[in-house]
């Protein structure tokens, strides 16, 4: 698949390959997100391999100034003028069956979690009913059962397992005086970077920050 995915040029290249494109919108990506939408409209494109992506939101952005978190990628979606149909399935199946997840999220039917939001149409949001696991919880954008506390599996707490280390483990090394390095390139408000080289200062056997 392909993440970050950033230009519309790019979209059908990989699709002949067989990738699934991952179109995001979020944080430091804004507007991102119409001009991918409007070659796949323009285009023809199918949307069976693309999935719409949310990725870094701050919570200011998801509460305070109304972007939700999927409902605002699918509401651009709606804009661009996508079928309905195959918008709501860009938010839910495409990326389920991508990860192999299908059997169990992303639709609805037998042995699936029912998760469901029930709307009364297409474009209309929030939700009049939101059900997780057959069960109603929220209906016309109030909850109408309290949220439990989360209960983390100890297992969960357990995925990164390293040994003791010290900061001086973390050193490179290099001869004192300086040395090229291979470095990131970040540009301020920007989530994507470049790679690029700089000389750096070397004391004491170890590579300085500038």
């Amino acid at each position: 698949d392909d993440h970050c995915i950033s230009r519309a040029d790019d979209i059908a290249p990989r699709l002949r390959r067989g990738l699934m494109n991952f179109l995001v919108e979020c944080t430091g990506r804004r507007g991102q997100l119409p001009p991918l939408l409007d070659r796949y409209r323009d285009a023809g494109l199918p949307t069976r391999r693309a999935s719409l992506t949310t990725d870094n939101n701050t919570a200011m952005d998801i509460v305070s100034n109304g972007f939700g978190f999927m409902d605002y990628l699918v509401q651009l979606a709606l804009r661009a003028g996508l079928p309905p149909i195959e918008v709501w399935r860009m938010a839910s199946l495409n990326p389920a069956e991508h990860y192999r997840l299908s059997g169990q999220i992303g639709g609805l039917g037998i042995g699936r979690h029912a998760d469901i939001l029930l709307t009364s149409g297409p474009a209309v949001f929030p939700p009049e009913q939101v059900y997780v696991g057959g069960r109603l919880v929220a209906e016309r954008g109030e909850m109408v059962v309290d949220v439990p506390k989360s209960r983390f599996p100890a297992s969960y707490r357990q995925t990164v397992c390293l040994p003791q280390f010290a900061a001086v483990d973390l050193a490179i090394k290099a001869r004192d005086g300086s040395a090229r390095l291979r470095v990131i390139d970040i540009r301020d408000g920007d989530a994507f970077n470049d790679a690029a080289e700089a000389d750096m200062g070397v004391e004491n056997g170890g590579v300085q920050p500038d």
